[in-house]
């Protein structure tokens, strides 16, 4: 079992990459290799656009329940617990304010409520949460309250630790 110490999920996109600070984002759909994606509902909208300026937010998936990614390569103990800084990453190429509402927990606590991403900025909201303890994989969870939820990408951060 190898712990991800730093890794980004780019929802749909077409390929992998890295960004400016040397950070592999890699393209998570639903199912593939080790670093699958799972969701709720399985079956789920996503997109790929080409006219934005945030490549980031150039794709994503809409209207998860949930979405669970893995914290480690070869994932054999599923009660490892380990604590990341999680950064959520938001686009809404298609509503106005106020079309789009949601909640979104992380390992089950409430981390945003009644969430817009449209209002809350022009292109790509960014929101951190940081020294999120994970059991095994990150859960992410949504609950809409208007229109259905939408996201672009997770970036985990493992949280350094005092152990020797």
């Amino acid at each position: 079992e190898l712990p991800l110490e730093r890794v980004g999920y780019n929802l749909g996109a077409p390929g992998d990459r890295y960004d400016e600070d040397g950070l592999l984002w890699v393209r998570a759909v639903r199912g593939g290799d080790q670093l699958r994606v799972d969701t709720d509902p399985k079956e789920l909208n996503w997109f790929v656009l080409n006219n934005s300026d945030d490549w980031i937010g150039n794709s994503g998936v809409v209207g998860a329940k949930s979405i669970r990614v893995p914290t480690a390569l070869n994932q054999k103990n599923k009660n490892a617990t380990q604590r990341y800084d999680v950064r959520l990453y938001f686009a809404d190429p298609f509503k106005q304010p106020g079309e789009r509402i949601f909640d979104v927990s992380l390992e089950g606590a409430p981390v945003l409520t009644d969430f817009d991403v449209a209002k809350a900025g022009d292109s790509l909201v960014v929101q951190t949460f940081e020294n999120v303890e994970i059991k095994g994989s990150l859960d992410i969870e949504f609950s809409a309250k208007k229109g259905e939820s939408i996201l672009s990408g997770i970036e985990i951060v493992q949280v350094a630790t005092d152990e020797k």
